[in-house]
């Protein structure tokens, strides 16, 4: 499995990304807020592009996310990826010491119904 970059998306705009992003797929996070929320299908995002990259393979949109039977804040993030690669970080998450974590991520990382194409 190929390592990605993590960063926040004003830092797509910080440097020169070019020979990076032909390589290594793009995890962002943009929030609008910190206001609590729940999973969000089309979160909020600013409009602009990601830089170097086409678009992210995660989004993380929020560090106040809320998920029932987890009692604190989580950061909450869509995968854009292929059905495969969702299994293959389900089987990760499958180890998480918090159930909770583990539902919600069988339960929601992977949207056949998106329309956007990553």
């Amino acid at each position: 499995m190929t390592p990605g970059i993590y960063t926040s998306k004003s830092v797509c705009f910080a440097y020169d990304w070019s020979s990076v992003a032909k390589i290594y797929p793009l995890w962002v996070a943009q929030y609008p807020n910190y206001e609590e929320t729940g999973f969000l299908s089309e979160p909020w995002t600013d409009g602009w592009d990601f830089g170097a990259w086409s678009s992210p393979l995660i989004f993380q949109y929020t560090g106040t996310g809320r998920i029932p039977g987890y009692g604190g804040h989580l950061d909450l993030d869509l995968f854009y990826g292929m059905k495969i690669q969702t299994a293959f970080l389900g089987s990760l998450m499958a180890h998480s010491s918090v159930p909770a974590l583990r539902r919600a991520f069988t339960q929601r990382a992977y949207s056949p119904t998106s329309t956007r194409s990553w």
